[in-house]
């Protein structure tokens, strides 16, 4: 049992580690303010900084020029997308304006599918390298015991964990790809 509360706690440090500690050294480093770090991107669902009447000139223009708008996303998840004279923007502010304006369409659930899969898969890759860390911490302050097989074992099934999560990667990107390609 106070094992597990040694788990807990290495988990809960590197899960604030990882997910405040990029965000503010990269803010830091920049000079920039810490709400413009990025640090809202790790969310289940994507999600936008434009107002909600941006949101709905841009759902706009998504609906008038669908195709345009469907192949900017099959070419590159991560491109700019030319939305004419409303400027530049990104899928993922699409996909966040599709959220606060209730105008989702059938062709985005894919891309919202996909951003919820791969924030589970984040989850299970932190796991993962929680129970490496809890190994090391088990096989190195064992001694000659027991410990040390249960820190081996803890090691094991994080590699382990750590490829599960690297496959269940690369097929929900096949998938993916598949689906909307």
């Amino acid at each position: 049992m106070k094992n597990l509360g040694k788990f807990t706690a290495v988990f809960v440090v590197v899960f604030l580690m990882l997910q405040f500690g990029t965000a503010t050294a990269f803010a830091l480093e920049e000079g920039v303010d810490e709400s413009d770090s990025g640090a809202e991107d790790a969310t289940v669902l994507p999600s936008t900084m434009a107002s909600t009447a941006d949101c709905k000139k841009m759902m706009n223009y998504v609906n008038t020029h669908a195709g345009d708008i469907k192949e900017a996303f099959a070419a590159n998840d991560d491109s700019w997308i030319d939305m004419g004279s409303s400027g530049l923007t990104t899928v993922q502010d699409i996909l966040g304006c599709g959220i606060k304006t209730g105008d989702i369409k059938l062709w985005m659930i894919p891309y919202y599918i996909r951003y919820v899969l791969e924030f589970i898969i984040q989850i299970g890759g932190l796991a993962a390298v929680g129970g490496i860390m809890y190994g090391g911490y088990l096989y190195l302050f064992a001694g000659i015991s027991e410990d040390k097989d249960k820190g081996k074992k803890a090691i094991l099934y994080g590699v382990v964990g750590m490829i599960l999560t690297l496959v269940a990667w690369a097929l929900v990107n096949i998938v993916i790809a598949v689906l909307t390609g």
